[in-house]
Parts: C-alpha cells; structure tokens; sequence
C-alpha cells in the first residue's frame, strides 16, 4: 500500500527535476552558479552554507528539508559533499547539461584562484612583498570560512 504523500513529513519529499517548461532560462541559471562558485571558499561546511543561502533563501529553489535530503544524499555516495549538492541542484534546475555546467561553475573559480596563487608563490614567493602578500591571505581565508560556518552549524544543530 502506497503512504499518503501528504502526511508524510517534509523531509521525507526528495526533490524532483524541473519539467523543461518550467526551468529556468541559461542565463539566470548560469549567473546564479557562477555566483555560487565565485562565493564558495573554505571546504564543505562553508560551501553548502552558501548554497544553502542561494538555493533555499534567495532563490526558494528547495525547501531546508529538500536541501537536507541532498545532503544525506551527498554524505552516502563518495566524493566531495558540496560539489555533489551543486550538481544535483543543476540537474534539478537545468537537466543532466546543467548538472554539468553547475559542476563546472563551482570548481573552476577555485582551480584558477589555486593555480594562479601557485604560480606567483613558485615564481615570485622570494620577493619579501609577495611573501607579505600570501601570508596575509590566510587570515582573509579563515574569516571567509568562519562567515559561511556559523550558520551552517546552527542549521544542522536545527535538524
């Protein structure tokens, strides 16, 4: 016998994708990912707080119960959690190409931010002003995380 849908409890509801009328255009979509992966520093706590901001807050893309399905989602299968949420949250928006274009929106600010510190670090790491410069992004770094840990923290003690 199948449960009543409506009285199962809101956490129980996994998302479901868009039907391709009612998806979002390219461009909105496309923005709104970039924005997630320009804001995303500081490892999962910090990222899935923002797209939690993003995708539940601002946009109302998911509901805290729909996001905290991804999340149990995320945490069985292998892998990193964060960048799995975002994928899911362009398969839903955008289909299997979104999916792809999310993934990609959200590593790629990283990995050039990550190479091009590298290559000044291996090229000019010497210079006592760049040496400056790195140490203090560190301390940026761990700001950055602490803004985006706080309430993500107070979001699974909620739950």
């Amino acid at each position: 016998m199948e449960p009543d849908r409506a009285t199962l409890p809101e956490l129980a509801l996994a998302p479901r994708p868009l039907a391709r009328a009612g998806r979002d255009a390219w461009g909105t979509f496309l923005r709104t990912m970039a924005w997630v992966g320009l804001n995303t520093f500081g490892g999962p706590v910090a990222q899935i707080g923002f797209m939690h901001k993003v995708a539940v807050e601002e946009k109302r893309w998911l509901s805290d119960g729909q996001l905290v399905h991804l999340l149990n989602f995320a945490n069985v299968i292998p892998g990193p959690e964060a960048l799995e949420i975002a994928i899911h949250l362009g398969y839903l928006r955008r289909g299997i190409a979104g999916g792809v274009a999310a993934g990609l929106l959200f590593i790629w600010p990283g990995f050039v931010t990550l190479t091009i510190l590298a290559w000044v670090y291996q090229s000019y790491g010497h210079v006592p002003a760049i040496a400056g410069f790195l140490d203090g992004v560190r301390p940026v770094a761990i700001a950055l995380v602490a803004a985006q840990v706080a309430p993500t923290e107070s979001l699974r003690i909620a739950l």
